[in-house]
């Protein structure tokens, strides 16, 4: 009998590049980045890599009003969710974070995730294709001890390719890092987190206690609540 792979976790993959928001996202994104003074996350090794000041509380997309990025955001979210069966139910949603990454010789980032996040994501601003590739962890790994799921599980993670003007999402609670940059190039990126409205999650409460949250309502989607 044939054995079904159920339960797969989706990882999302395009490329800006030949888009009609390419050159207006890297003109804008590297303003920000000439704007910025990095830092190294607290706690974390010299060989980490540097963000942008308080990363994961702050939302450089609303401080800096990058409407380029985030239209194309959008509609990157939008593929994400259709790819795997979604009607676009979704009608507004929070970009709850969002923080650039300076990656030098010798740096990566520390297996990590975004916690409560719905999804995470990473857009290469600058990348020469071979200065450290991201890395997921497979997350069947607690599984690890189940003989089939041992046999099932034998490559334990995954990797996939940097480039310019690349975009991946996938969902938030996924453990994942980024290899050394082995190169004497300097890898620029954007990570977010994004969180969607819900029943018990209301987006114009998260927004007024949190005041880097940025909220996305879109005349493309449906303005029916889904509290």
């Amino acid at each position: 009998m044939p054995v079904f792979p159920y339960f797969p976790t989706p990882i999302y993959t395009n490329d800006a590049f030949g888009t009609k928001y390419y050159n207006d996202i890297q003109a804008e994104l590297m303003d920000v980045y000439e704007k910025t003074e990095f830092e190294k996350l607290e706690g974390r090794p010299d060989t980490s890599h540097s963000t942008s000041p308080t990363a994961f509380a702050n939302n450089i997309l609303k401080q800096y009003k990058c409407k380029h990025f985030l239209e194309f955001l959008h509609q990157e979210l939008k593929s994400y969710i259709s790819t795997f069966g979604g009607n676009e139910p979704i009608m507004e949603y929070i970009i709850d974070s969002a923080w650039l990454t300076k990656t030098m010789k010798g740096e990566h980032a520390l297996q990590h995730s975004h916690g409560s996040s719905d999804v995470s994501g990473v857009y290469y601003l600058q990348s020469n294709g071979k200065d450290g590739n991201l890395f997921f962890e497979d997350p069947n790994i607690p599984k690890v001890g189940n003989i089939i799921m041992d046999i099932a599980c034998a490559q334990t993670n995954c990797e996939l390719p940097l480039q310019q003007g690349l975009i991946h999402m996938w969902p938030g609670f996924m453990a994942h890092g980024t290899r050394h940059n082995e190169t004497d190039h300097e890898r620029l990126s954007v990570s977010f987190n994004i969180v969607f409205a819900r029943r018990g999650l209301r987006v114009k409460e998260n927004v007024d206690k949190s005041n880097q949250a940025l909220v996305v309502r879109h005349p493309g989607w449906s303005k029916k609540q889904c509290y």
